[in-house]
């Protein structure tokens, strides 16, 4: 076999392609991920401020409170989907009406869920 030096040099660059594609491929993901959590971590946060408001004894229609289910729409649709206040009425419904939703949100305190829910409605009713 005769040696070519057009051939080391189109082999090493498609290797160099694969190598980065393989590490661009591993950042995205990567970078994806820290994203998802970042987003999950400010969702909780958002119940977790439910909970201190209940735990204060202000109401579900508090400025604070439909500030905070503004607050909840404004991430839903930055990180999810379109969340309009017919959506996150829907939404508010299923976090009561739904035991599995129920459950994770009162794991921040008993209640959540429920204060959560009456926040939302109001604020979807106001206007």
């Amino acid at each position: 076999h005769n040696f070519n030096p057009l051939n080391v040099i189109i082999t090493t660059y498609y290797i160099r392609l694969i190598i980065f594609s393989v590490i661009s491929d591993f950042r995205i993901k990567k970078i994806s991920l820290v994203y998802e959590i970042l987003s999950n971590i400010r969702y909780i946060t958002i119940f977790c401020d439910f909970a201190v408001f209940l735990s204060q004894g202000l109401p579900a229609t508090s400025p604070e409170a439909l500030a905070l289910a503004a607050k909840l729409e404004e991430h839903i649709t930055s990180y999810f989907y379109t969340c309009d206040k017919t959506m996150l009425n829907s939404l508010g419904k299923l976090y009561v009406e739904d035991p599995r939703f129920r459950e994770n949100i009162d794991r921040v305190r008993e209640g959540t869920a429920d204060y959560a829910a009456a926040a939302i409605a109001a604020y979807c009713s106001a206007d």
